[in-house]
């Protein structure tokens, strides 16, 4: 009868997991990826065998790639057809192995792929290498293969979306005359930020344009800075006195806390 032989078909896929700084998701970078892999044997090309005569028709199934079970039911017997167990439904039996691969029609093979990973990608994101997953069976084609990026958390610099969020501490006299703080970048130079007088502890102020890359396009999203008021610790005698004079001269409006701080700060 006629055999249900199969033929070549695709490799699998595969999914391998690659961690980046989040200055490399920035700008960008190429890297070198290493692996161990099966890929095709190259003496066989994946057939599992040289030799022409290598294979022989299952005895199991007598090459039909199925096997017949009778299966007894209230509602009477009932034939069920099922893959061969002997030969996985191929029909065949593997008799002279290849001796590069010992019959597996594939090898294993170390290798370095270079990787471009584009500006601007973010964790959960997945770049596919055409070629480069599992091989085929039986001669079939290559699948893909799959980096899944995980960009690793910065500990000056958080991610949201194409848009940066990082901290800045500032004196207290300069938040209360305002002044400007310089806001050192991911990347590149130093950014210098207007402080308006009066700038309250927690205020969040935006630099635009100044975040992450928008993924293939040619904008950036935005840097936020949340302003850290430092209250100082320890003052002088001199320090305590213009302190108390600028808290007695009249209400102030600002936070709590702030308020609390300082007046830990005078009388603490």
């Amino acid at each position: 009868g006629g055999g249900r032989r199969r033929g070549p078909s695709r490799g699998a896929n595969l999914r391998m997991n690659l961690t980046i700084t989040l200055e490399e998701a920035y700008q960008g970078v190429s890297k070198d990826i290493e692996l161990t892999s099966d890929v095709r044997c190259e003496t066989c090309d994946g057939k599992r065998t040289t030799d022409p005569n290598g294979f022989r028709n299952c005895r199991q199934c007598h090459g039909t790639g199925q096997i017949h079970q009778v299966v007894r039911t209230p509602f009477g017997q009932l034939t069920q057809v099922a893959p061969c167990a002997a030969c996985r439904g191929e029909g065949r039996e593997l008799v002279k192995p290849c001796s590069a691969c010992d019959g597996r029609g594939v090898t294993a093979r170390k290798r370095t792929l270079k990787v471009k990973i584009p500006a601007g990608i973010d964790t959960g994101k997945m770049i596919p290498i055409p070629g480069e997953g599992a091989p085929g069976a039986l001669g079939g084609p290559p699948g893909d293969l799959y980096l899944a990026i995980e960009v690793a958390s910065h500990k000056e610099f958080e991610r949201r979306g194409d848009d940066l969020i990082r901290r800045v501490k500032l004196t207290f006299t300069d938040a209360a005359l305002g002044g400007t703080v310089e806001v050192p970048m991911l990347v590149g130079e130093s950014k210098q930020l207007k402080i308006q007088a009066g700038t309250q502890n927690n205020t969040i102020l935006r630099i635009r344009g100044a975040g992450m890359p928008r993924l293939e396009r040619s904008s950036h999203g935005d840097l936020h800075v949340i302003i850290e008021v430092m209250v100082p610790t320890k003052l002088n005698s001199k320090q305590k006195k213009l302190l108390k004079e600028f808290a007695e001269a009249g209400s102030q409006e600002a936070e709590p806390s702030f308020f609390n701080r300082l007046k830990d700060a005078i009388f603490g």
